[in-house]
């Protein structure tokens, strides 16, 4: 199983290589995408768990679940979770929400932001990420899985649903 903490950690890891001076472009870049895929695993296994269970993580269903989650489908819904008048918000009193915490909204821009600046560190030649930058990159990855943690448990699955299903009108 992919660890978000793990992927987290690796990111620290990649900062702090051990060499003097500052890392290298490759660690900078590294270090963003781990922290991207430490929130984006958070978020498959925080599905699964709560669809499958967590006694069943080795069972197909769970992989099924847990390999269903697209990234551009998350990013729209959670952008969509976080702005008043989109589709998922006015959707959500049905669900017997008015609207989403502001964990959960805090949370969903962080991962589309931190989505964002991992595109740029993988596919981006011009690219330059500063340590600072990485580091932030790192700590928003962090902040959003607590926000997310943070939140109430039924509303956060309804958020995590909301990923995998789009609300019908």
């Amino acid at each position: 199983m992919i660890s978000a903490q793990d992927l987290l950690s690796h990111a620290e890891n990649l900062l702090n290589s051990g060499r003097k001076g500052l890392p290298s472009q490759v660690n900078l870049r590294r270090a963003i995408s781990a922290a991207y895929y430490g929130i984006f695993h958070h978020l498959l296994a925080d599905a699964a768990d709560a669809l499958v269970g967590k006694t069943k993580r080795s069972e197909p269903a769970y992989a099924l679940v847990y390999r269903a989650f697209e990234h551009g489908k998350m990013r729209n819904r959670a952008e969509q979770a976080a702005k008043p008048q989109s589709k998922i918000s006015k959707a959500l009193p049905s669900f017997g929400l008015a609207a989403f915490s502001v964990n959960i909204r805090n949370s969903a821009i962080i991962f589309v932001n931190l989505q964002a600046e991992r595109h740029k560190a993988d596919y981006d030649p011009r690219y330059k990420p500063s340590l600072e930058t990485a580091q932030a990159q790192i700590d928003a990855a962090r902040n959003a899985i607590d926000g997310f943690l943070k939140a109430d448990k039924a509303e956060y699955q309804l958020f995590l649903l909301m990923l995998l299903f789009e609300p019908r009108d």
